[in-house]
């Protein structure tokens, strides 16, 4: 059984080789959420169009980061491979929450399956009881980090570049860690994350510290960490020791600036609730 990833160089024609999971996953996310706002003409909760925009804008990100080209250049490259961690660790899930899917895509499943698998799944005890310990605070944060350390371990990492399987379970435990990171941080309806908007920054602004130890741990040293890339088969012309270094960087600025900029947000909305309290008042 050839377990191999397929590299850019190995397609003739890399635009149209196609990744069908992920392509059917994004078609039927689209589908379902649509469906969904079209099965609810009158919700109390309507969706704007900017939230539209940006549960889109999360598929195209997800899309783009689990097919060609980058997917088949992550294979050779540990640039391009930050950047499709980038894009399915912190551009896809905030801007899937923020588009509020969870009842649109509910709306839009057909009704047999809504009635025999997510329904009985939403009322399940042990569901609930898990999910409460998956979301409680502490335990989230620190399986969104400790994912991100695993993954960069270097016998893991070279690992998931030769094996298809073992990356898809890194793309599968990233999304769903990520997902549940951001489900933190983001209130979206009918979801009210548990955290006060002030606990929300300072959790954001104490990931930095680990986010930049990492980053800069694979940015500056002198070894060769994932031998698993090919330089000769690369479509970035750089040696093995360069792409990481590069590929450190990029993991290192996205992560830091991604968590200021998140943080920003927060405090404006923070902020800006706090100021319309007073204004009822």
């Amino acid at each position: 059984m050839h377990l191999n990833h397929v590299g850019f160089l190995d397609i003739p024609f890399p635009f149209y080789y196609v990744n069908i999971v992920p392509l059917i996953l994004c078609v039927g996310l689209i589908w379902f959420y649509n469906k969904g706002i079209k099965n609810n003409p009158n919700p109390s909760n309507k969706i704007s169009v900017w939230q539209k925009i940006s549960f889109h804008l999360s598929i195209l990100a997800l899309f783009l980061s689990l097919e060609p080209p980058i997917d088949l250049y992550a294979d050779d490259s540990f640039i391009i491979h930050q950047i499709q961690h980038a894009l399915i660790r912190m551009i896809f899930p905030p801007l899937f929450l923020l588009g509020n899917p969870v009842t649109p895509l509910l709306r839009g499943v057909p009704n047999w399956a809504f009635n025999k698998i997510f329904n009985p799944i939403m009322n399940s005890r042990g569901v609930n009881a898990y999910y409460n310990f998956i979301t409680t605070p502490i335990v989230t944060v620190i399986l969104y980090m400790l994912i991100l350390y695993i993954w960069q371990v270097s016998f893991i990492h070279n690992l998931s570049v030769a094996n298809i399987y073992v990356h898809q379970v890194m793309h599968i435990t990233m999304i769903v860690s990520s997902l549940l990171f951001w489900w933190l941080m983001i209130d979206s309806h009918p979801h009210q994350s548990r955290l006060h908007y002030g606990v929300r920054i300072l959790f954001l602004g104490l990931l930095i510290f680990p986010n930049t130890f990492l980053g800069s741990l694979i940015t500056f040293s002198g070894t060769a960490f994932y031998t698993a890339y090919d330089p000769l088969n690369s479509p970035i012309p750089v040696s093995l020791i360069m792409d990481q270094r590069i590929g450190g960087l990029i993991l290192w600025m996205s992560g830091d600036m991604m968590n200021v900029i998140a943080a920003a947000i927060i405090m404006g909305v923070w902020y800006n609730k706090e100021e319309g309290n007073r204004s009822v008042s």
